[in-house]
């Protein structure tokens, strides 16, 4: 096994150093070629639409009248026919007096990526690609630059260099001697690993991206060798359904492809625990038959088309996948007559009650005594057996947690959160759950789950405590203001109403404690402490939540408010008040946003909530609540 490894990684070592020689034998003439395309040509180029000898027909001049009105400028406007004539008329211009207030400076501001969402940034490179405020002597940039490790220019030769001499040395390795780029990654001798921390399909896809260089542009097609290379053959649905959730969110926050908020996490599913079939008396059926071959016509079959071992466990899944689907449906997405559906439905299902019993007197004795959740430690759980105390495995509980959604433990786990009856309790033609309302999902800082609560459904009542589920913002404008740009409603707004969500990058302590720097020189921050692991950070990427001045507590019209989300933490801000269109926002940062050194700024309307120490910040976390 050893001399196997020791020859795989003798094969990656002879490789790389030739493609390495090979692409910087060919940087010299490629670049310079680029280099001379940019060149404009020395000779003048014939114009396309002369016309031959210009003839002016006519001659129009302004009325005498208009000429004493003070004009002191005048153009001429050539009109040319398609016969080739042209008519000339002067054209008065009339004399605008400027001043200094006509165009006045904007304020100052950051440019900032509009984002409908949180996006999970996490750690700053550890590598300094820049010195921001390099010509301001004020700036604190031996401070600033004590914070990396390295300058970026100076440590490592450029990133797309090693990316494209990596890539084809791996299309060379995997192709030329069978090795797969799991091998690659193992013998640790590429710079740019394929596999981990990130799956190399997604730096193989940068190809679509970023421009070739030109002696790889004719092997350029043979690279999506790499991109099925990971792509294993699948041959059942849990393959192929794991295959789909590796890059699928299934959060319902998000519900697509590579989200930004969840980029970094793995979406498991657990093919043991989380779906069950119905007893074989409860499985839904069709009210009228779907085909002639319908159950509800012909009956359970005794006479199976499916046989098969890997059919049958396909099969299997699928049923598990889809417990509530009618035999009809089934029958739909199987391809499979619907009286076989009916009768695989009924043997699936008597197999799956075997040692119900047991698992059903294991959940009464798992209680849940803290309501509280804590997105920094939560970590969907996936594991065999029941979120209780005799399993260790379940993190949730291990947190004291409640299970979300995503965790892929059974629908009726007792860990999970149960939701509210509003809708049943409170009566019809009501507004439910919002403050004072007795919802408990709004008592703990809950936003209403629509898989879970009753009030989502019920046609005579309106649920006011899914406002950021649903995206129920309000319109607001961006403005110059008494301090800066500022935000305006465009729309009135009732008290308690979500005026809009604060968003930004989610990152870590460190990266925030560094960015403080630039924020403290630069005199306005944006970022906001979400929980004890994240902060929310508008300065490269937000809403116009940013844009929102600072007021004093009795003065502000709006509040903040953390509420958990389908498993997240989000900022909501909220009416303090009712408002009418054109009101400027006016937001509380707090006494901890205002540092010492800024105390002086206070009334120059900096942009954005507080910021308070990391020890501080559970305090803050709770007085928002």
């Amino acid at each position: 096994m050893a001399s196997g490894q020791e020859e795989l990684t003798a094969k990656v070592s002879d490789v790389y150093p030739a493609v390495w020689r090979k692409f910087y034998a060919n940087a010299d003439a490629f670049s310079r070629q680029i280099l001379q395309s940019l060149a404009g040509s020395p000779e003048p180029q014939a114009d396309s639409h002369t016309h031959g000898p210009v003839e002016i027909i006519s001659l129009k001049y302004p009325e005498t009248e208009v000429l004493t009105k003070g004009v002191e400028e005048m153009f001429t406007e050539y009109t040319i026919s398609p016969e080739g004539t042209i008519t000339m008329s002067l054209v008065p211009v009339d004399a605008v007096a400027l001043s200094e207030e006509t165009f006045l400076p904007s304020p100052p501001y950051e440019q900032c990526t509009p984002s409908l969402g949180n996006i999970r940034h996490g750690d700053d490179p550890n590598s300094l690609t820049f010195i921001p405020y390099a010509d301001d002597p004020s700036f604190k940039s031996q401070v600033y630059t004590s914070e990396y490790r390295e300058l970026e220019w100076q440590s490592r030769p450029a990133f797309l260099d090693v990316f494209w001499i990596s890539l084809e040395a791996a299309r060379c390795i995997v192709e030329d001697y069978d090795m797969t780029l799991q091998d690659v990654d193992d013998t640790q001798i590429l710079p740019v690993p394929f596999c981990e921390p990130s799956p190399h399909w997604k730096k193989v896809w940068m190809l679509r991206k970023i421009e070739c260089p030109m002696w790889l542009r004719p092997n350029l097609p043979t690279y999506e060798s790499l991109v099925g290379s990971y792509h294993t053959t699948v041959c059942d649905v849990y393959g192929s359904l794991w295959s789909m959730l590796s890059v699928f969110c299934s959060n319902v926050n998000c519900v697509e492809a590579y989200c930004w908020a969840h980029d970094s996490e793995v979406h498991e599913f657990n093919q043991d625990t989380r779906y069950k079939l119905p007893a074989s008396a409860n499985i839904p059926l069709s009210i009228q038959p779907c085909r002639n071959s319908c159950h509800l016509m012909q009956g359970r079959s005794h006479k199976l088309s499916i046989c098969g071992e890997n059919e049958m466990a396909d099969l299997d899944r699928i049923f598990q996948l889809f417990p509530e689907g009618s035999p009809c449906e089934l029958s739909t997405l199987t391809r499979i007559p619907c009286h076989e559906v009916y009768a695989l439905r009924i043997t699936f299902s008597t197999r799956a009650q075997k040692g119900k019993q047991q698992s059903s007197v294991a959940q009464e004795q798992t209680v849940l005594h803290n309501n509280e959740h804590t997105p920094e430690k939560f970590d969907p759980c996936s594991h065999q057996g029941l979120c209780n105390s005799t399993n260790e495995e379940c993190t949730c509980h291990a947190n004291n947690i409640y299970c979300e959604r995503t965790c892929c433990c059974p629908l009726d786990c007792p860990q999970r959160w149960r939701g509210c009856n509003c809708a049943m309790e409170r009566g019809l033609r009501v507004k439910l759950c919002g403050l004072g309302r007795g919802c408990p999902c709004f008592e703990i800082n809950r936003e209403c789950d629509p898989e879970l609560c009753d009030c989502f459904y019920h046609p005579d009542v309106t649920c006011t405590n899914s406002e950021l589920r649903c995206g129920m913002q309000k319109r607001i404008k961006v403005a110059a203001s008494s301090y800066g740009f500022g935000a305006f409603l465009t729309e009135s707004a009732r008290k308690d109403e979500l005026i809009c969500e604060y968003t930004g990058e989610l990152i870590f302590g460190p990266t925030s404690e560094t960015r403080d720097i630039v924020a403290k020189h630069r005199g306005r921050s944006y970022l906001y402490a979400l929980n004890e692991t994240f902060d929310v950070d508008a300065s490269y990427s937000g809403n116009v939540a940013r844009f929102i001045n600072h007021a004093p507590k009795m003065r502000a019209n709006c509040a903040t408010h953390i509420k958990v989300v389908s498993g997240d933490h989000r900022i909501g801000l909220y009416a303090k008040r009712q408002m009418a269109a054109g009101t400027e926002l006016m937001l509380d940062y707090g006494n901890q946003f205002f540092l010492p050194d800024q105390a002086s700024q206070k009334s120059a309307g900096l942009s954005g909530p507080s910021h308070p120490t990391r020890n501080e910040q559970k305090k803050t976390k709770e007085g928002t609540k």
